[in-house]
């Protein structure tokens, strides 16, 4: 990179470091011209229900995380400390959340590059990926509890909420779903149950009739569909772009295997899947996408 290469670590690192630093952008408003906008006054969220028990369960989620962050604590560890740390923690975030100031010491991270495509020896192929603490993701996570009911208790029209579910909650439900989309009704049900809370509520404030338990009125007063069916077309479209080229990733392509049949036959299907002794392989991602479009009469046909 830049003229340099190196084989030592330490430089290395440096040279990923350069990079980084190189693809960053500074705020566009310098502070000088920022102090002199006058911007209006406005009321910050109280959150007057966030309680000690809210840390707690935060803290009980990271039961089998094993990933260290940049401060260098496995969420395992924290979860042994739950106990201990989460009177201290809540004051923190308590006090934070009323001053409006994120604390200093939760925003660090570490860089981390990520292969993207090419030669591995170019520093420009990899893409740098930062990697939050566990505590910043507690402290957010909290500060943005019931972020999206609160700021719509006065919305009187569909378009705003909406605009919010999909801004705020439906994008960090999808995210990387074509990897993780959940094989077992269970893990899918768990998925559902936050839709399922924001229509209940859109329902409430937007006035929608509806039978008991039958949220089809929602979804047709907001133009929405189920995350299973958004699921399903994001693992097909990911699919046909891999095929047409549009994903460049030969290493997933080789792992496609097209059904080729030896005589004519009235079998249809596009992709062979080869046999699986155990549910882990079954359900991996490229087995899950090639069974998807092997079920899918729409996928070339």
């Amino acid at each position: 990179y830049d003229d340099s290469s190196s084989t030592n670590p330490v430089d290395a690192a440096n040279l990923f470091s350069k990079f980084s630093s190189s693809i960053y952008t500074s705020s566009l408003f310098s502070d000088a011209l920022s102090s002199n906008i006058k911007l209006p006054q406005f009321i910050r969220p109280y959150h007057q229900n966030y309680i000690l028990d809210d840390v707690s369960k935060s803290l009980c989620s990271l039961r089998n995380i094993k990933s260290v962050g940049p401060i260098g604590l496995q969420g395992r560890f924290l979860f042994m400390l739950r106990d201990i740390i989460a009177w201290p923690l809540f004051l923190i975030f308590r006090k934070s959340i009323d001053s409006g100031v994120f604390p200093a010491a939760l925003k660090f991270g570490s860089i981390t590059p990520l292969f993207k495509s090419g030669d591995p020896k170019i520093i420009t192929n990899y893409r740098p990926i930062t990697i939050l603490s566990h505590l910043s993701k507690i402290f957010e996570s909290n500060a943005f509890q019931g972020f999206v009911l609160r700021s719509s208790s006065e919305f009187q029209l569909a378009s705003p909420f909406k605009a919010l579910y999909c801004a705020l909650v439906r994008l960090l439900l999808e995210y990387g779903s074509v990897l993780w989309d959940p094989s077992t009704a269970c893990a899918s049900a768990s998925i559902e149950r936050v839709r399922r809370k924001f229509l209940r509520i859109a329902a409430y404030r937007l006035n929608i009739p509806h039978p008991p338990c039958d949220y089809s009125p929602f979804l047709r007063v907001l133009n929405l569909s189920s995350l299973a069916d958004r699921r399903h077309v994001s693992n097909l479209s990911f699919l046909s772009n891999l095929l047409s080229s549009k994903i460049d990733f030969p290493f997933l392509l080789f792992l496609i295997n097209f059904c080729v049949p030896s005589r004519t036959t009235r079998c249809s299907i596009p992709f062979y899947i080869p046999r699986s002794s155990s549910n882990y392989y079954e359900n991996s991602p490229i087995v899950r996408l090639i069974r998807t479009a092997n079920n899918d009469p729409s996928f070339a046909r």
